[in-house]
């Protein structure tokens, strides 16, 4: 073989391992630079979640594994929750005509939050908006807090009487 041609075999025989290492294979899609700083999301978590009591139910805490997904080619992230007698659906996005981070979240006890944000502040980010349910419209704000690429926490709050009050919390670690 002459010598341009082995190095241009050996070239290609190591591109062709790197391609297809575990690191490669495990690539996660990347989301838009607007959403970038949720990136370490994407994943499986698991959280321990505190629940506020209701009308009808006690305080309780649950195990709630959470799945973050990056969506349209990197334009939103989704995040599918599972807990012992509930699921939900959020979605993350960018709308540019307002510059803000946008969240729409989906349970399936007919629920649906609708928030929005600046962005982040440092290592956390407040999406404030609307709780909505049976006829209800509630502020609501949800509180995210980054500590490391493997763990975040994540705090619901509601308006009420004036003042705001925590109805869930969840400490979640990637697994």
């Amino acid at each position: 073989m002459k010598p341009f041609a082995a190095r241009v075999l050996c070239a290609f025989a190591v591109f062709a391992v790197a391609a297809w290492s575990p690191r490669a294979a495990h690539a996660e899609p990347r989301l838009y630079p607007t959403l970038a700083p949720f990136q370490f999301m994407v994943g499986s978590w698991q959280c321990k979640s505190w629940v506020a009591a209701t009308d009808r139910s006690a305080s309780r805490f649950d195990a709630v594994t959470a799945r973050y997904s990056v969506l349209r080619g990197g334009a939103a992230l989704a995040q599918r929750a599972i807990g012992p007698d509930y699921r939900s659906l959020e979605l993350f996005g960018y709308e540019p005509s307002s510059k803000r981070i946008v969240t729409t979240a989906l349970a399936d006890d007919g629920t649906r939050a609708l928030t929005s944000s600046t962005g982040w502040a440092g290592n956390a980010i407040t999406l404030s908006g609307k709780y909505q349910h049976s006829g209800l419209d509630i502020d609501l704000r949800d509180i995210l807090v980054k500590f490391t690429d493997r763990r975040f926490t994540d705090t619901t709050e509601i308006r009420r009487g004036g003042r705001w009050t925590a109805v869930s919390n969840s400490d979640c670690n990637k697994r």
